[in-house]
């Protein structure tokens, strides 16, 4: 495992600092695969709200000349090989290329900060449940950076774990409501499904897909491969980084007021397989575009939102791109978009301060997306922190060994470790299973003038056994309370934002990680971004 200096970076008047951002590659990738092609580091810093946060990055082979030219700012370098008493390897150098010529360099001798392949989602693992692998996971990483820096920096500064007291606890199982819920809405509705690849493995597909909806909702809903009136359209294209099928769709689903769904095709294997949880997943992302097509949702979702209001947006140099939603007259959506009607964004104090009613905070700056939700009054910000729950290795490490050497008849399988008896899941695994609520500091330091949660895993869906890792883990989320005029009011308005994550629109059969409307408002986003700049609203 290699440290790699953050690049240098130049500040006011020509100063060259560097922002104290550790890159950290691994000579097993981190466990991705070779076939990829892509260099995968772990990216630790210290974030604005004072977290050291470990976020995966992705390298790879710029694909040409004009590609690195494009990337000239961030390249590494792949230097002569070095080695250590208990190491060897080739080591990176980061380089700027300010002027290049065309074969100044080899172009599987550099990497550039870009996935190959947008569609593979690269993850340094948490923990590999595995002993002889777990020095090549996140938790590993930032423990080491941990004491390394308490060791340098001995009677300077600490840097530390903290606890927090658990002022609320739950798990959800929203599976049986959310198969009920799509049984109802999609009862007597037609789904087209267009082929415009007409292959073999893409026929292979449509018929795949057919079956699982087949076997998930009965005879509930029709999928056809030609028709005259229907209710939906799912349409096959290729990766989006091709888009010739994925192109001009958005404004196809606003000109006939149809709900439009895309399916990658990869060309046929596996990656293609449309088992019922994927079929599902399908009918969910339908649902909520149904939705926004006719401009009202399922009225049991809308209760739950009762007379909140939700604002999306996210700053890009003093301007806001965004939306709001509300409910009129029970399910009905009233969507009101802002900065996409001539592109060229919303002033942001006038959009906090005049059409929010806030007082424009640091805290809300930035191209991050802010969830904002105010009721009568009472007005809360959601965000990231990047903060992740950090378990105990050496106890888990310990157990895991007693288990494979059956040496204590207490740790009899790894089933031991999602066990609710006696708090044995929280012994091991607590942050990671369940809702976790409790109270942080405020926005400017405050004591507990915040709440934050997490969204973690239902124990009942946490598998564990030989080959079990933890990919990822679930990370904090702060409740920020932007405005109090009903001080009485605000737990009972964390419990309604707490009873929001329960619907079941995100990952299957667990909690959703921000209150359920704020899917509708990404995704009528992800369509006003589409139909102004061609980009979806993650790319904005």
């Amino acid at each position: 495992m290699q440290g790699i200096n953050a690049e240098t970076l130049t500040g006011k008047g020509g100063m060259m600092y560097n922002n104290g951002m550790l890159l950290v590659c691994d000579d097993q990738n981190f466990g991705v695969s070779k076939r990829l092609k892509e260099l995968v580091c772990l990216k630790l810093e210290v974030n604005k709200y004072m977290n050291l946060a470990a976020r995966t990055t992705s390298f790879s082979h710029p694909k040409d000349f004009k590609q690195l030219q494009a990337y000239s700012n961030c390249v590494f370098q792949v230097e002569k090989e070095m080695d250590g008493e208990l190491w060897l390897g080739e080591y990176l150098k980061p380089v700027v290329l300010k002027k290049l010529n065309e074969g100044d360099y080899r172009l599987d001798q550099v990497y550039i900060k870009k996935k190959r392949f947008s569609s593979s989602h690269n993850t340094v693992p948490y923990w590999p449940w595995n002993k002889d692998t777990y020095n090549h996971s996140r938790l590993f990483v930032i423990c080491q950076v941990i004491e390394n820096v308490n060791k340098l920096f001995d009677g300077m500064l600490t840097v530390d774990f903290s606890d927090h007291q658990v002022l609320d606890y739950f798990e959800s199982h929203p599976k049986e409501n959310v198969e009920k819920l799509l049984k109802e809405y999609f009862q007597g509705k037609t789904i087209l499904v267009e082929d415009p690849f007409g292959t073999d493995d893409s026929k292979k597909q449509v018929d795949q897909f057919k079956a699982s909806v087949l076997a998930t909702m009965g005879n509930v809903v029709s999928v056809v491969k030609r028709g005259g009136k229907v209710d939906m359209l799912l349409k096959l294209c290729e990766e989006l980084g091709d888009e010739t099928h994925y192109s001009q769709s958005v404004k196809r689903m606003y000109e006939s007021g149809i709900a439009f769904q895309h399916m990658i095709h990869h060309g046929g294997g596996k990656e293609d397989d449309v088992l019922e949880a994927k079929a599902k997943r399908i009918l969910m992302e339908l649902l909520v575009k149904d939705s926004i097509v006719k401009g009202c949702m399922p009225s049991e979702m809308a209760a739950i939102a009762g007379n909140w209001k939700f604002w999306l947006f996210k700053q890009k140099k003093e301007v806001v791109y965004g939306a709001s939603l509300k409910f009129c007259e029970g399910k009905a959506m009233a969507f009101e978009p802002y900065g996409f009607d001539d592109g060229l964004g919303e002033d942001y104090d006038t959009f906090v301060a005049s059409i929010m009613g806030l007082s424009a905070l640091l805290k809300m700056k930035g191209n991050h997306d802010y969830h904002v939700m105010e009721k009568e009054g009472n007005a809360y910000l959601i965000i990231d922190t990047e903060e992740i729950p950090i378990l105990d290795a050496k106890q888990i490490d310990d157990t895991y060994g007693k288990i494979i050497e059956r040496s204590d008849p207490e740790c009899d399988s790894f089933n031991m470790f999602k066990r609710k008896g006696s708090g044995t899941n929280h012994k091991f695994l607590r942050g990671l299973m369940g809702f976790h609520l409790w109270k942080e500091e405020g926005l400017d330091g405050e004591g507990s003038e915040s709440y934050s949660y997490i969204s973690g895993y239902n124990s009942d869906n946490f598998k564990t056994g030989a080959t079990f890792k933890i990919g990822k883990v679930p990370r904090v989320r702060r409740i920020i309370i932007l405005k109090k005029e009903h001080q009485e009011r605000v737990w009972e308005d964390i419990q309604e934002l707490k009873n929001m994550l329960t619907v079941g629109l995100g990952q299957w059969d667990e909690l959703m990680t921000y209150p359920f409307p704020f899917k509708f408002l990404q995704e009528y986003l992800d369509n006003q971004s589409e139909m102004t700049f061609s980009k979806h609203w993650s790319e904005m």
